[in-house]
């Protein structure tokens, strides 16, 4: 481990600050999640709603790692996720095209 590394917790008012902003904000949006949810439990933005809740993680973390450890953070999960979101929409378009929802 080099010295680096453990720079992000010397600020740790910072660091409070943002983990708490991220548990209020977190809080709201699956508040919003769940409604969407409510109206339309097959609504087929899973995938998009995971992505933007990413990218506010990845927001707090830049806050407390700089933007370049940040945009690292993003392009991993993008690498890991962009397969995911791939195979989540041609499923749900799976699942629409049995019930007859498209005509595709």
């Amino acid at each position: 481990m080099n010295v680096e590394s453990t720079q992000y917790f010397a600020n740790t008012p910072s660091l409070i600050h943002v983990l708490v902003a991220l548990l209020i904000l977190g809080i709201g949006y699956a508040w919003l999640v769940r409604r969407l949810r409510r109206r339309n439990p097959s609504h087929g933005y899973t995938a998009f709603l995971v992505v933007a809740g990413d990218l506010l993680v990845a927001t707090g973390f830049a806050f407390v790692a700089g933007a370049q450890m940040a945009v690292l953070l993003v392009l991993c999960m993008g690498a890991a996720g962009v397969p995911m979101i791939v195979e989540y929409v041609d499923d749900h378009l799976r699942d629409e095209e049995k019930k007859g929802g498209l005509d595709i």
